[in-house]
Protein backbone atom coordinates (compact mmCIF):
# COMPACT_ATOMS: atom_id res chain seq x y z
CA UNK A 1 0.00 0.00 0.00
CA UNK A 2 1.55 3.36 -0.40
CA UNK A 3 2.06 5.80 2.17
CA UNK A 4 0.51 8.41 0.13
CA UNK A 5 -3.28 6.46 0.37
CA UNK A 6 -2.91 6.37 3.89
CA UNK A 7 -2.68 10.24 4.12
CA UNK A 8 -5.00 11.70 2.05
CA UNK A 9 -7.40 9.35 3.34
CA UNK A 10 -6.75 10.38 6.64
CA UNK A 11 -7.04 13.58 5.30
CA UNK A 12 -10.81 12.85 3.93
CA UNK A 13 -11.80 11.56 7.23
CA UNK A 14 -10.38 14.73 8.99
CA UNK A 15 -12.01 16.92 6.08
CA UNK A 16 -15.23 15.06 6.80
CA UNK A 17 -15.55 15.37 10.75
CA UNK A 18 -14.82 19.49 9.83
CA UNK A 19 -17.84 19.71 7.54
CA UNK A 20 -19.69 17.53 10.43
CA UNK A 21 -18.43 19.89 13.30
CA UNK A 22 -18.78 23.36 11.00
CA UNK A 23 -22.73 21.82 10.57
CA UNK A 24 -22.96 21.06 14.29
CA UNK A 25 -21.70 24.47 15.29
CA UNK A 26 -23.90 26.33 12.89
CA UNK A 27 -26.89 24.50 14.40
CA UNK A 28 -25.80 25.45 17.93
CA UNK A 29 -25.57 29.54 16.69
CA UNK A 30 -29.23 29.07 15.00
CA UNK A 31 -30.47 28.50 18.48
CA UNK A 32 -28.73 31.65 20.10
CA UNK A 33 -31.24 35.26 19.44
CA UNK A 34 -27.68 36.74 18.20
CA UNK A 35 -26.30 35.77 14.84
CA UNK A 36 -23.37 38.71 15.03
CA UNK A 37 -22.02 40.01 17.73
CA UNK A 38 -22.74 43.41 17.75
CA UNK A 39 -20.06 45.96 18.84
CA UNK A 40 -21.74 49.89 18.53
CA UNK A 41 -23.93 48.94 21.27
CA UNK A 42 -22.67 48.21 24.98
CA UNK A 43 -26.48 47.21 26.39
CA UNK A 44 -26.58 44.62 23.64
CA UNK A 45 -22.65 43.18 23.51
CA UNK A 46 -23.26 42.82 27.18
CA UNK A 47 -26.44 40.95 26.56
CA UNK A 48 -24.20 38.55 24.29
CA UNK A 49 -21.98 37.74 26.21
CA UNK A 50 -24.12 36.62 28.86
CA UNK A 51 -25.73 34.64 26.52
CA UNK A 52 -22.59 33.07 24.96
CA UNK A 53 -21.15 32.20 28.81
CA UNK A 54 -24.23 29.76 29.32
CA UNK A 55 -24.02 28.46 26.18
CA UNK A 56 -23.19 24.45 26.65
CA UNK A 57 -21.30 22.73 23.98
CA UNK A 58 -22.43 19.36 22.91
CA UNK A 59 -20.22 16.48 23.26
CA UNK A 60 -20.27 15.35 20.01
CA UNK A 61 -18.73 18.59 18.80
CA UNK A 62 -15.77 17.96 21.30
CA UNK A 63 -15.25 14.70 19.47
CA UNK A 64 -15.29 16.07 16.02
CA UNK A 65 -13.07 18.14 16.73
CA UNK A 66 -10.76 15.78 18.53
CA UNK A 67 -11.14 13.13 15.88
CA UNK A 68 -10.31 15.84 13.15
CA UNK A 69 -7.37 17.42 14.63
CA UNK A 70 -6.10 13.42 15.19
CA UNK A 71 -6.48 12.85 11.74
CA UNK A 72 -4.02 15.93 11.14
CA UNK A 73 -1.77 15.26 13.45
CA UNK A 74 1.90 15.45 11.97
CA UNK A 75 3.10 12.57 14.37
CA UNK A 76 -0.43 10.30 12.67
CA UNK A 77 0.52 11.17 9.39
CA UNK A 78 4.23 10.01 9.58
CA UNK A 79 3.40 6.76 12.00
CA UNK A 80 1.26 6.18 9.00
CA UNK A 81 4.39 6.58 6.40
CA UNK A 82 6.47 4.29 9.08
CA UNK A 83 3.72 1.38 9.17
CA UNK A 84 3.47 1.39 5.43
CA UNK A 85 7.07 1.23 4.31
CA UNK A 86 7.54 -1.44 7.19
CA UNK A 87 4.47 -3.57 5.67
CA UNK A 88 6.39 -3.31 1.91
CA UNK A 89 9.61 -4.58 3.72
CA UNK A 90 7.90 -7.59 5.30
CA UNK A 91 6.03 -7.81 2.23
CA UNK A 92 9.05 -7.63 -0.20
CA UNK A 93 11.27 -9.89 1.83
CA UNK A 94 8.50 -12.15 1.99
CA UNK A 95 8.61 -12.37 -1.63
CA UNK A 96 12.65 -13.32 -1.50
CA UNK A 97 12.39 -15.65 0.79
Amino acid sequence: MNPLEIIDEKLRRASDHISALQGEVDALLRTLPYQTVPDNDPEDLNDCEQILAKVVVPPRMCILAGEAIHQTRRRSIIWSQRWCASTEELSSSARTS
